[in-house]
């Protein structure tokens, strides 16, 4: 019996002291758990290393991890391919400058090289293949890294590529080194798995043992003022390196790491969880991880720690991937509404709010009235409300405490009684019992509007009620109230805003009112003044700025950077930004850059969703806003904001949505072929604080004329790039929508194809140069030539065509009774003059090419046209035919002379014809012919200044009366008397053929000119 008694008593002591050592306070971290769902392959994580860029490495079972803070890359073995990484298992990383070390199982340490992205081998034994596991890595002195391998150490030399193995002591199990910490110049304290501590000497490579605290593995070590931190396999172990002494304080429970967050704080990592230990009074505080999810995780193994300096600390886990704890991230504390008799999963939501005397807090919520106590931090429910919503409290001029809510009536505070009682009258009571706003209207007098019942005015002397209309009429559902710096009252109500001066003028502000003038909806439900005197509403769609001077609005919505149109409260700051609770978070608005920041759960909000009229702003300038699950409770201007930039990196560029694996990462410059001209660009920003709230924008210079549009995409593609030099840009925000001073750029070049080259274009230019100035050289021995020989035949053909006319006038004397011969004879004539015309306008074309004086070479190209027209007529006719058809004869003509006047200069006008069909005869087909060319060469040459297709002259030609009416009009310049002389010779002439053929002429410059020749026919 003693035996047991002393058993129970041994194990009672022995299970008590383990119970208080590890009863320690706690912590609680929010934290973000990153898994499999957000790309991680394998959950047991054993080591993280941060690199230059800013990007984070981790060691998993399963393939090496480098996370940019949204994606994780993985680098995975590939036994078709030598360039992968030799080893999926990674037990350790360190990072130096461009190089990041790899302990592997099986393939020794091994190293990948960020700026080419190629991996080297350091350590693999292929003789005896179980000397290829490899545990840890550490940096020693300034040069070498210690690699932990199966019962040695090998020292590699990073300038000389030096590495020398030292055995470890033997033991009869494996063996190898867990930790590493300097103690001394070159002397270092190794904590191993089967010999505890053991001391290194760098300068004669010497292994001697130390110390061993107890059997089991030691994991970790730290020496810290003094002190020296050990973490074994049963728990964690302080010695005073002066004094040797040592103690425990924590076991049952392995360490597995140690960081030295600052002077005071060190992080532990157990196989149960982490702690923090204050070096200065020795307590420490179990920290209990909750997560994004409000799960809680704990026990969990902890394998290693990470601290980047810019507010974040991560925990590489087993089994349950890599937890994220940044200290900016929980910009706002909840303050959780929680009854002795509900469930504290119970949400309860909070409306309006009214701070009372002593540090206590009336709340208005869906299970009634409620009383919160700062200094006790502790709810009191009033029960005798507590089914009802409680819409709206409010505190009179004698300080008197006002409810109300759904069927509530008007309720007064009883502070001796600690209750709340419905206000009760003998007559004039309302008529509806739904209380949904209380104003202080006077010092004797509050203003109460219910949902379907009007408003009314409650005289808290007389315990009366008595209606208050708008214009004569009752209005519901003022749901919300404001007595501005002028003492006006603003009621916003589902009809808009109502604004009530104290001369009883009232003005409606509405959505119907015209543009620039109208709010953003009617349903009000906040309203607040500026200190300018701006009124600001609050709406079911947005926000609206009201200038009362002017009267103009300003509206303001999602698309313009709201988190949710539907605005609940609208507090102001002293500075006038404007804070408004939303169905989306809180959003800041400062009106002097006109940029919104929002704010939601992940920042510590109590929920996404607020809650109409839960916003309330003390006499301290703190700020209330609830929902429906707390309140958040803050100053603006004490704020916890990140300092920290996020850093942009132009991570890979694709071509043809190819990657193009040029580590683009590490490159600033990149060249592409001609057709090589559809790229994509994939950047991303490293912001661990929120990314997804992460904004970006970019530029192609050389392309783009200014930087597009803000996105949160993370790719963008150009097509169709031209050969050329480019440069692209980009840029992000962080998650308060701030731009980072820091962007990244890549040059890039677009080589132009061999026949676009400036050496193609410089051998191109010469050889068109020389081929020019012959082909000039040779036309014009040609041109001189072909002179000669025109001259001679002109001669010649001169004298035979005066020969053969005098043989043809004979002829045609002698044989002018046989008719058929006359007419063979005009045929000859015909072809004979044309031929004989053409010969002589060539010599007036030959004549004016040596004549410098432009008058003179005019003339003889007016002379030349004339010529050609008596030819183009004596071609246009049949010399067998009495009849003309005058349409196809007229168009014919006039398109011969316009292709002539083409040959000398572009035409200025476009021709439109109007010509009747008709067969004449009588008529002087030569003369009526040398009139069109003589008005047309009139219009060519004096009608226009220059081209332009809305010049047109209009030909028209029909017979009336047998009469041959012709009408040529031009809408051009027209001309005075005085600019007659400048072509009267031409007029000349066309009134000597009009003269000729019995017709007559009339002229028309007022509108352009319009020439009408009217010849009458002969029968």
């Amino acid at each position: 019996m003693l035996k047991k008694l002393v058993c129970c008593c041994i194990l009672f002591i022995f299970f008590t002291d383990i119970f208080a050592q590890r009863n320690f306070n706690t912590d609680t971290l929010k934290v973000r758990v990153i898994g499999q769902a957000d790309g991680i392959a394998q959950l047991n994580i054993k080591a993280i290393a941060k690199d230059d860029l800013n990007y984070l490495w981790l060691a998993t079972e399963d393939g090496l991890h480098r996370y940019n803070s949204v994606d994780f890359k993985i680098y995975n073995n590939n036994p078709l391919d030598t360039l992968s990484i030799p080893e999926d298992h990674a037990r350790d990383l360190y990072t130096a400058n461009d190089t990041l070390f790899i302990a592997s199982n099986s393939k020794g340490v091994f190293g990948l090289k960020l700026s080419n992205n190629t991996f080297f081998e350091i350590s693999n034994n292929l003789e005896i293949p179980a000397e290829n596991t490899s545990y840890k890595i550490f940096p020693v002195g300034n040069n070498y890294l210690l690699f932990s391998l199966r019962n040695s150490i090998l020292l590699f030399n990073r300038k000389t590529k030096f590495i020398k193995t030292i055995p470890l002591p033997k033991n009869e199990t494996e063996n190898y080194v867990k930790s590493l910490y300097e103690v001394g110049k070159n002397n270092f304290i190794m904590a191993t798995n089967a010999t505890g501590l053991l001391h290194f000497n760098l300068n004669d490579f010497s292994v001697k043992n130390y110390d061993i605290l107890d059997n089991s593995s030691h994991n970790s070590i730290l020496s810290h003022q003094g002190l020296m931190y050990v973490g074994t396999e049963n728990g964690l172990y302080i010695k005073n390196l002066k004094t040797k002494d040592t103690k425990q304080i924590i076991n049952q429970d392995a360490i597995n790491c140690f960081y030295l967050k600052d002077d005071t704080t060190i992080l532990i990592g157990g196989d149960s969880g982490a702690y923090s230990y204050n070096t200065e009074d020795g307590k420490i505080s179990k920290q209990v991880f909750i997560d994004q999810n409000k799960e809680r995780h704990t026990p969990i193994t902890i394998n290693d720690i990470l601290d980047d300096n810019k507010g974040n600390l991560w925990f590489a886990t087993d089994g349950e991937g890599l937890i994220h704890y940044n200290e900016y991230r929980e910009k706002f504390t909840t303050l959780k509404v929680k009854i002795a008799s509900l469930s504290d999963s119970k949400k309860i939501s909070t409306f309006q709010f009214l701070p009372y005397k002593d540090s206590t807090l009336f709340l208005g919520t869906t299970i009634g009235l409620i009383k919160y106590d700062f200094n006790q931090k502790k709810f009191h429910q009033y029960t005798n409300h507590k089914k009802e919503l409680i819409y709206t409290i409010a505190k009179d001029d004698f300080g008197n405490v006002w409810a109300g809510g759904f069927t509530t009536g008007l309720l007064k505070y009883d502070a001796k009684e600690e209750r709340f009682v419905e206000v009760k009258t003998s007559e004039n009571y309302i008529s509806n019992r739904d209380v949904i706003q209380i104003t202080p209207h006077s010092k004797n007098e509050l203003l109460v509007a219910t949902w379907s019942g009007g408003l009314y005015i409650y005289n808290i002397q007389n315990n009366t009620f008595s209606n208050y209309y708008i214009n004569g009429k009752p209005l519901n559902r003022a749901r919300t109230s404001f007595i501005d710096s002028k003492k006006n009252l603003w009621l916003g109500t589902d009809e808009g805003v109502y604004k009530i001066e104290p001369n009883k003028t009232v003005t409606n502000f509405t959505n119907d009112a015209k543009e620039g003038y109208k709010i953003s909806s009617d349903r009000i439900f906040g309203i607040t003044e500026n200190s300018k005197g701006d009124m600001w509403f609050g709406t079911s769609v947005g926000l609206t700025k009201l200038d009362v001077n002017t009267l103009k609005t300003t509206l303001y919505y999602k698309q313009k950077g709201l988190p949710n149109d539907f605005i609940y409260s609208i507090l102001v700051t002293e500075n006038d930004n404007i804070w408004v609770s939303t169905n989306f978070g809180l959003s800041l608005f400062d009106p002097a850059t006109k940029t919104f920041t929002n704010y939601t759960q992940d920042d510590g909000l109590q929920n996404n969703e607020f809650n109409g009229k839960s916003g309330y702003k003390d006499a301290n300038d703190t700020f209330y806003f609830g929902g429906i699950d707390g309140i958040n409770i803050f100053k603006p201007k004490h704020l916890k904001t990140s300092p920290y930039e996020p850093k942009v990196h132009i991570e890979s560029v694709e071509l043809f949505n190819k990657e193009t694996n040029k580590n683009e990462l590490y490159k600033k410059t990149l060249e592409f072929k001609s057709n090589e001209n559809v790229l994509t660009f994939n950047y991303a920003a490293i912001n661990h604080l929120n990314s997804a709230k992460v904004d970006y924008a970019y530029f192609m210079e050389g392309f783009d004329d200014t930087w597009r549009p803000i996105t949160k995409n993370k790719t963008i593609t150009y097509t169709n790039l031209n050969p050329g030099q480019y440069v692209f840009k980009v840029k992000a925000t962080n998650a308060n929508g701030e731009w980072s001073s820091h962007q990244d750029a890549m040059q890039l070049t677009i080589i132009p194809p061999w026949y676009k080259t400036t050496l193609f274009k410089i051998v191109g230019f010469v050889l068109l140069l020389i081929t020019s100035i012959s082909f000039y050289y040779y036309k014009t021995y040609r041109l001189n030539l072909r002179n000669q020989e025109l001259e001679n035949l002109v001669a010649k053909r001169t004298t035979e065509v005066s020969l053969k006319n005098e043989a043809l006038h004979n002829a045609y004397e002698t044989s002018l009774s046989q008719k058929e011969n006359i007419k063979f004879l005009m045929r000859e004539l015909q072809h004979r003059v044309k031929n004989n015309l053409q010969i002589v306008s060539s010599l007036l074309n030959i004549q004016s090419q040596h004549i410098d004086n432009e008058i003179a070479q005019d003339a003889l190209q007016v002379a030349k046209n004339r010529i050609l027209a008596i030819a183009n007529v004596e071609e246009k006719l049949k010399s067998d035919s009495e009849n003309v058809n005058i349409k196809e004869f007229t168009i014919s003509l006039t398109n011969s002379i316009l292709g002539l006047l083409a040959d000398q200069e572009r035409l200025k006008f476009n021709i439109e014809y109007q010509v009747e069909p008709n067969h004449i005869s009588g008529l002087n087909t030569t003369i009526y012919g040398l009139i069109i060319n003589e008005l047309l060469t009139n219009i060519a040459k004096h009608a226009y200044e220059s081209y332009n297709e809305t010049n047109v002259v209009v030909l028209s030609c029909k017979v009336e009366n047998n009469m041959l009416i012709l009408m040529i009009n031009d809408n051009g310049k027209g001309y005075a008397e005085n600019d007659i002389s400048s072509f009267s010779m031409g007029l000349d002439l066309i009134k000597d053929m009009v003269f000729q053929i019995d017709g007559t002429l009339r002229v028309d410059s007022t509108r352009g000119t319009s020439n009408t020749i009217i010849i009458p026919l002969k029968n």
